[in-house]
């Protein structure tokens, strides 16, 4: 009867490990890169599903500094940030925000992938696959790109 009772509690056991590593495979992790240069930091979030290696979620903040010389330099470079504003209206499954100060301009940008108009997003966005990546959503060759570029990964 105790051999019994022991196998039970083992096979319980194995059952409660095995359903407690699916359910946590299936969960969102979070990732944060950034990017600093002399007057510009990037800062990439990536939300991805790990055990199918997919992305979900990006946020991207620019926070840029802006040492213009002249008023009519600054009207001109808030004029280009606005467009570029503009053009990331009215897309499915993507945010973007603009916050325009004094001297610095930070820039978010929030990409949905489970919502996103992907070919709505390349066709009004000039160089958005350049920028945001293209329609590839594993985690393991977006980390890569990033590496490449400078970014670093944040804990």
């Amino acid at each position: 009867m105790k051999r019994i009772s022991r196998l039970i509690l083992t096979f319980a056991m194995l059952f409660i490990v095995v359903l407690t590593t699916a359910c946590e495979s299936n969960k969102p992790i979070t990732k944060t890169f950034v990017l600093k240069q002399e007057m510009v930091t990037i800062t990439e979030t990536i939300t991805y599903i790990k055990s199918k290696d997919k992305i979900i979620k990006v946020t991207k903040v620019t926070d840029a500094k802006m040492i213009l010389k002249s008023e009519e330099a600054k009207k001109k470079v808030v004029n280009i940030l606005n467009l570029s504003l503009a053009n990331h209206q009215g897309i499915n499954g993507l945010t973007a925000s603009l916050d325009i100060q004094e001297d610095k301009y930070v820039q978010t940008v929030e990409l949905d992938y489970e919502n996103l108009d992907y070919e709505k997003a390349k066709q009004q966005i000039p160089g958005f696959e350049e920028v945001y990546g293209s329609n590839d959503l594993s985690m393991k060759n977006r980390e890569a790109e990033l590496i490449k570029q400078g970014f670093v990964e944040q804990n």
